[in-house]
């Protein structure tokens, strides 16, 4: 069996449980977990997967919260520790993927690629990167220092993993080979028990629903500026996920009461993911108009919140950023308009509104078929595992 060492800095951060679908569902190979620090576990089934353990991980999380800026002396020794303490970790690493012999080295996210070319190119093992965007985007943009070291990972790697075409493009125009690219969507594992809408206005508001971390590339503002031009329409906005922006988090809240939209908006801050789908199938229409921001964040590929939503038969209003118009086709699973544009936004609302019973209906059934079809992660799963199986010959 091939045995493939998934590495990123952390497993796993709430935010990322798209990449704990992904594992979970790699059925011919056997998954080991490396990373520096280890969280939230449990929403693993660890009965498929073998862990890198080492006595670092506590240490990680304590150097992480120093701040290296502080000139005392303490902190400054700190920072010697830390390379110190680096060292091993990755001597102690090198020696567990020998001694496991591991087939496949595979890095979440291009950055995390990087210091294991070394290991890659040492004992002759395939080197597979996934990029998701904000590695390619974002993350050079406010680290260019790590263009050279780039240009390492993409010509030293085997494979390169992208969620669409948009990705599959990008790294084209960055001159890697396009044989080594392989479009692979993320997604999700559907049952036939999953909550789905079947009715429109079973209340007497239109309910919108935006399911996201607080920050500037959900476009949250742009949803509140559509909407204040249609007050007269007894539309409700909810909003639900955690603050990575505090400041942005303000915008939105000074936005909400400046322009008296009070009555219309609620925020929550969290719904358990087990629960996600129960609480969105209440909801008429999801909502999601992701932008590119000034700093060049992005989504790299489709919010996979946006599988839970179709799954639950919700139509959705987003943008045509990244690989969104794969998941949202306009008039069929919903409404797609150009990122920022506020007038077609509202214009998307009002459209979606307007629709009668039967019209929502089909297109509800249209957004369950197509995400079933193609975001189903067991489907997914086995074309990472062809892959896997293709470089390691």
């Amino acid at each position: 069996m091939i045995k493939v060492l998934h590495y990123k800095e952390q497993f796993l951060p709430k935010s990322e449980i798209w990449l704990k679908h992904l594992i979970d569902n790699l059925e011919s190979t056997h998954s080991i977990l490396a990373a520096k620090t280890y969280s939230n576990l449990h929403e693993l089934s660890l009965s498929k997967t073998s862990r890198f353990k080492h006595k670092y991980e506590y240490w990680f999380k304590s150097v992480d919260e120093l701040n290296f800026n502080n000139p005392s002396h303490f902190l400054r020794k700190a920072f010697l520790v830390s390379q110190h303490k680096k060292y091993f970790f990755w001597k102690n690493l090198e020696q567990y993927i020998q001694f496991e012999n591991v087939t496949i080295l595979h890095a979440h996210f291009a950055y995390n690629g990087f210091p294991l070319l070394s290991i890659s190119k040492k004992f002759n093992i395939p080197l597979v990167v996934s990029l998701y965007g904000w590695d390619y985007n974002k993350f050079l943009f406010l680290n260019p220092n790590w263009k050279k070291k780039y240009i390492k990972i993409f010509t030293s790697a085997h494979a390169f993993i992208v969620e669409g075409q948009t990705g599959k493009e990008n790294l084209v125009s960055k001159g890697i080979d396009i044989k080594k690219i392989f479009v692979i969507p993320l997604g999700k594992k559907f049952t036939s028990s999953q909550p789905k809408r079947v009715s429109i206005r079973n209340n007497k508001n239109f309910e919108l629903i935006q399911v996201c971390r607080i920050e500037r590339k959900k476009g949250i503002i742009d949803v509140l500026r559509a909407l204040a031009r249609l007050q007269n329409l007894p539309i409700k906005f909810t909003l639900v996920g955690s603050i990575s922006d505090p400041k942005y988090f303000e915008e939105i809240l000074t936005y909400v009461k400046t322009n008296k939209l009070d009555s219309i908006f609620t925020y929550k801050s969290f719904v358990p993911y087990n629960q996600l789908s129960k609480v969105m199938s209440k909801f008429d229409l999801f909502i999601h108009p992701s932008k590119f921001t000034d700093k060049r964040d992005s989504e790299g590929g489709i919010p996979t919140i946006m599988f839970d939503a179709l799954a639950c038969g919700l139509p959705i209003i987003s943008t045509k950023h990244c690989d969104i118009p794969e998941a949202v086709i306009n008039d069929y699973t919903g409404f797609l308009v150009e990122e920022s544009n506020i007038n077609q936004l509202s214009q998307a609302i009002e459209k979606s509104f307007r629709l009668n019973k039967s019209d929502y209906n089909i297109m509800a059934n249209q957004a369950i078929n197509h995400v079933f079809q193609n975001f189903n992660i067991s489907t997914n799963a086995k074309m990472l595992e062809e892959v896997y199986e293709n470089i390691s010959k």
